[in-house]
């Protein structure tokens, strides 16, 4: 059962304070709710990194292999943050205008929902933009990995074979 807690508002008006006793069902209000997922969203990007450190103490043997572990999710990261940073902006507008139609279709003249659109692609596409130079920088980062990974595979094979 939910318990009750009474706190008191202080409201200001014209005429002087007024005291008003709410009742709240919860002890702990919404707001605190969404601080700790605030938080939580603050320190989620960190997991991939430690999840990687821990591949890297326990499952990687060599230089080739780390190149390999690091440089593939940092292509995949990258080209996904990318694709989502230049496909964003168009689909929001797009998405937005067509929610005004289905919502606002005899309210409001037609010029303005393509208008809007334009107006929000344009602003989410500078949202988006540092996105997507995080997404090319990573995308470059683990396509060079990748590449140094095969080339040192291919020296250490060839190197290996003329020894034997």
């Amino acid at each position: 059962m939910a318990k009750i807690v009474r706190t008191n508002k202080k409201i200001t008006g014209k005429t002087g304070v007024i005291f008003i006793k709410v009742r709240t069902r919860t002890p702990e209000g919404p707001r605190l709710r969404l601080d700790r997922f605030r938080t939580l969203m603050k320190i989620t990007p960190v997991f991939p990194v430690i999840f990687l450190f821990v591949l890297t103490i326990f499952a990687i043997r060599s230089l080739i292999d780390w190149l390999k572990w690091w440089g593939y999710p940092f292509l995949i990261t990258g080209g996904i943050t990318s694709l989502i940073a230049l496909l964003g902006a168009p689909m929001l507008g797009l998405i937005i205008q067509v929610l005004l139609q289905t919502q606002a279709a005899g309210f409001l003249p037609p010029i303005f929902f393509s208008a809007m659109r334009e107006t929000i692609s344009a602003v989410t596409s500078q949202i988006l933009k540092p996105v997507l130079i995080e997404g090319l920088v990573l995308a470059i980062l683990g396509q060079g990995m990748g590449i140094v990974s095969m080339y040192l595979a291919r020296k250490y094979s060839t190197s290996r074979h003329t020894v034997a």
